[in-house]
């Protein structure tokens, strides 16, 4: 077991390779954190930030970088999702973007952080084809 950050290292290390692209879909501090992570792992990062801090990035622009880097024929291995940003409480718009990534970019692996968001926001791997979800036990799981 370990902290947050010990999943993040375990995306980079077990499902990408120096080089790969991935896309951070980056609400507040801890997805970019998340950045900082896959750089040091020298994969070739792409984020979509929020145009107002304190809120969600704009859907749209996801699906044009999943749609651009698709239309080259080089497609994002990972998609990252940070579903609520302990920083900023932001609540990502996970089942809309997870149908997103789906439709346009099949291969993607979509991974979620649910370090503050699992057993306390709805969260359905199976469902909506989420292939990774990272977790810690101090936030949500923490709770009496």
């Amino acid at each position: 077991s370990g902290s947050g950050v010990l999943g993040w290292d375990a995306v980079a290390c077990n499902l990408m390779t120096k080089g790969d692209k991935v896309l951070v879909v980056n609400s507040g501090f801890f997805s970019t954190r998340f950045e900082h992570t896959f750089e040091q792992y020298g994969m070739e990062l792409h984020a979509v930030r929020s145009l107002v801090p304190g809120t969600r990035p704009d859907n749209s622009l996801i699906e044009k970088m999943l749609k651009d880097e698709k239309s080259k024929g080089k497609p994002f291995k990972v998609i990252t999702i940070t579903h609520v940003d302990t920083s900023t409480a932001v609540l990502a718009d996970l089942k809309p973007i997870c149908d997103m990534v789906k439709a346009i970019s099949p291969e993607t692996l979509i991974v979620v952080d649910g370090v503050c968001s699992a057993a306390g926001e709805e969260l359905r791997m199976d469902e909506w084809g989420i292939d990774f979800v990272l977790t810690g036990s101090q936030k949500a799981f923490g709770v009496p």
